[in-house]
Protein backbone atom coordinates (compact mmCIF):
# COMPACT_ATOMS: atom_id res chain seq x y z
CA UNK A 1 0.00 0.00 0.00
CA UNK A 2 1.41 3.40 -0.93
CA UNK A 3 1.81 6.16 1.60
CA UNK A 4 -1.05 8.11 -0.10
CA UNK A 5 -3.39 5.09 0.10
CA UNK A 6 -2.47 4.54 3.73
CA UNK A 7 -3.18 8.20 4.60
CA UNK A 8 -6.48 8.06 2.73
CA UNK A 9 -7.52 4.84 4.50
CA UNK A 10 -6.66 6.32 7.90
CA UNK A 11 -8.53 9.55 7.11
CA UNK A 12 -11.61 7.64 5.96
CA UNK A 13 -11.50 5.40 9.04
CA UNK A 14 -11.18 8.37 11.36
CA UNK A 15 -14.02 10.12 9.56
CA UNK A 16 -16.28 7.09 10.02
CA UNK A 17 -15.40 6.81 13.69
CA UNK A 18 -16.03 10.55 14.22
CA UNK A 19 -19.37 10.32 12.41
CA UNK A 20 -20.48 7.56 14.77
CA UNK A 21 -19.44 9.35 17.96
CA UNK A 22 -20.54 12.46 19.72
CA UNK A 23 -23.74 14.11 20.74
CA UNK A 24 -26.66 15.61 18.93
CA UNK A 25 -24.79 16.95 15.91
CA UNK A 26 -23.16 13.65 14.95
CA UNK A 27 -26.20 12.11 13.26
CA UNK A 28 -27.97 14.61 11.04
CA UNK A 29 -30.52 11.94 10.05
CA UNK A 30 -32.26 12.32 13.44
CA UNK A 31 -34.20 15.29 12.03
CA UNK A 32 -35.67 16.00 8.62
CA UNK A 33 -34.68 19.13 6.78
CA UNK A 34 -36.89 22.09 7.70
CA UNK A 35 -39.74 22.63 5.25
CA UNK A 36 -41.64 25.76 4.30
CA UNK A 37 -45.37 25.16 4.15
CA UNK A 38 -48.04 27.02 2.20
CA UNK A 39 -49.78 30.01 3.79
CA UNK A 40 -53.34 29.17 4.78
CA UNK A 41 -55.55 31.88 3.26
CA UNK A 42 -57.66 31.84 6.44
CA UNK A 43 -54.74 33.15 8.54
CA UNK A 44 -56.49 36.47 9.24
CA UNK A 45 -59.47 34.70 10.83
CA UNK A 46 -59.69 34.80 14.62
CA UNK A 47 -61.42 31.91 16.38
CA UNK A 48 -61.86 30.66 19.91
CA UNK A 49 -59.26 28.20 21.23
CA UNK A 50 -61.79 25.36 21.39
CA UNK A 51 -63.28 25.92 17.91
CA UNK A 52 -63.03 22.98 15.51
CA UNK A 53 -61.04 24.28 12.54
CA UNK A 54 -59.64 22.58 9.43
CA UNK A 55 -55.97 23.29 8.68
CA UNK A 56 -53.83 22.74 5.60
CA UNK A 57 -51.14 20.99 7.65
CA UNK A 58 -50.95 19.13 10.93
CA UNK A 59 -49.65 20.46 13.17
CA UNK A 60 -50.59 23.74 11.55
CA UNK A 61 -48.07 26.44 10.67
CA UNK A 62 -50.64 29.07 9.68
CA UNK A 63 -54.41 29.44 9.55
CA UNK A 64 -57.25 30.55 11.79
CA UNK A 65 -55.96 31.24 15.27
CA UNK A 66 -56.92 32.23 18.79
CA UNK A 67 -55.89 35.83 19.52
CA UNK A 68 -54.76 37.06 22.90
CA UNK A 69 -52.25 35.89 25.46
CA UNK A 70 -49.92 33.27 24.12
CA UNK A 71 -48.81 30.08 25.85
CA UNK A 72 -45.36 30.18 27.45
CA UNK A 73 -42.76 27.76 28.80
CA UNK A 74 -43.22 24.05 29.33
CA UNK A 75 -46.81 22.80 29.28
CA UNK A 76 -48.24 19.55 30.65
CA UNK A 77 -51.27 19.48 28.36
CA UNK A 78 -51.61 19.68 24.57
CA UNK A 79 -52.41 23.03 23.00
CA UNK A 80 -55.55 23.36 20.87
CA UNK A 81 -54.64 23.96 17.23
CA UNK A 82 -56.00 27.54 17.16
CA UNK A 83 -53.74 28.34 20.14
CA UNK A 84 -50.79 26.66 18.40
CA UNK A 85 -51.22 28.96 15.42
CA UNK A 86 -51.62 31.95 17.75
CA UNK A 87 -48.18 31.17 19.24
CA UNK A 88 -46.68 30.99 15.75
CA UNK A 89 -48.37 34.16 14.51
CA UNK A 90 -46.83 36.04 17.45
CA UNK A 91 -43.40 34.85 16.29
CA UNK A 92 -43.08 31.99 18.75
CA UNK A 93 -41.71 28.52 18.23
CA UNK A 94 -43.66 25.46 19.29
CA UNK A 95 -41.78 22.25 20.15
CA UNK A 96 -44.30 19.43 20.45
CA UNK A 97 -43.50 15.91 21.56
CA UNK A 98 -45.11 12.49 21.47
CA UNK A 99 -43.71 9.36 23.08
CA UNK A 100 -40.27 10.64 24.10
CA UNK A 101 -38.36 8.86 26.82
CA UNK A 102 -37.92 10.97 29.99
CA UNK A 103 -34.32 12.00 29.20
CA UNK A 104 -35.18 13.15 25.66
CA UNK A 105 -38.25 15.00 26.99
CA UNK A 106 -36.11 16.74 29.63
CA UNK A 107 -33.63 17.76 26.90
CA UNK A 108 -36.50 19.17 24.83
CA UNK A 109 -37.96 21.01 27.82
CA UNK A 110 -34.57 22.63 28.45
CA UNK A 111 -35.09 24.54 25.18
CA UNK A 112 -38.17 26.37 26.51
CA UNK A 113 -37.41 30.08 26.64
CA UNK A 114 -38.85 33.43 25.74
CA UNK A 115 -40.85 32.71 22.61
CA UNK A 116 -40.29 28.93 22.73
CA UNK A 117 -43.12 26.74 24.02
CA UNK A 118 -42.76 22.99 24.70
CA UNK A 119 -45.96 20.93 24.85
CA UNK A 120 -47.13 17.36 24.42
CA UNK A 121 -49.06 16.41 21.29
CA UNK A 122 -50.40 12.83 21.49
CA UNK A 123 -51.73 13.14 17.91
CA UNK A 124 -48.34 14.01 16.36
CA UNK A 125 -46.96 11.32 14.06
CA UNK A 126 -43.35 12.14 15.00
CA UNK A 127 -41.65 12.15 18.42
CA UNK A 128 -40.61 15.84 18.04
CA UNK A 129 -42.23 18.45 15.81
CA UNK A 130 -40.85 21.98 15.71
CA UNK A 131 -43.14 24.58 14.15
CA UNK A 132 -42.79 28.27 13.40
CA UNK A 133 -44.87 30.53 11.18
CA UNK A 134 -44.96 28.64 7.82
CA UNK A 135 -42.10 26.29 8.83
CA UNK A 136 -41.85 22.78 10.25
CA UNK A 137 -39.12 20.31 11.14
CA UNK A 138 -39.61 16.82 12.59
CA UNK A 139 -37.16 14.69 14.57
CA UNK A 140 -36.99 11.08 15.73
CA UNK A 141 -35.76 12.29 19.13
CA UNK A 142 -34.47 15.49 20.71
CA UNK A 143 -31.55 16.87 18.68
CA UNK A 144 -30.76 20.04 20.61
CA UNK A 145 -28.26 21.47 18.11
CA UNK A 146 -30.70 21.11 15.21
CA UNK A 147 -33.63 22.44 17.22
CA UNK A 148 -31.61 25.43 18.46
CA UNK A 149 -30.76 26.23 14.83
CA UNK A 150 -34.48 26.01 13.93
CA UNK A 151 -35.34 28.34 16.81
CA UNK A 152 -32.65 30.86 15.84
CA UNK A 153 -33.71 30.80 12.18
CA UNK A 154 -37.45 31.22 12.77
CA UNK A 155 -38.17 32.91 16.11
CA UNK A 156 -39.85 36.35 15.80
CA UNK A 157 -40.75 35.70 12.15
CA UNK A 158 -44.54 35.56 12.52
CA UNK A 159 -46.73 38.34 11.11
CA UNK A 160 -47.60 39.45 14.68
CA UNK A 161 -43.98 39.62 15.85
CA UNK A 162 -42.82 42.79 17.51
Amino acid sequence: MTRWHLRTAVAVSLGLVAAGCGGDDADSSVCSAPVREALDQQSLVHVLADDQVEYLTDPPTSGPHAPGASAVGVLDTPLPRPTQVGVLEAGGILLQHNGLDPAAQADLESLAADGVVVAPNPDAPDPVTATAWLHKQVCETTDTATLIAFIEDHRNQGPGSD
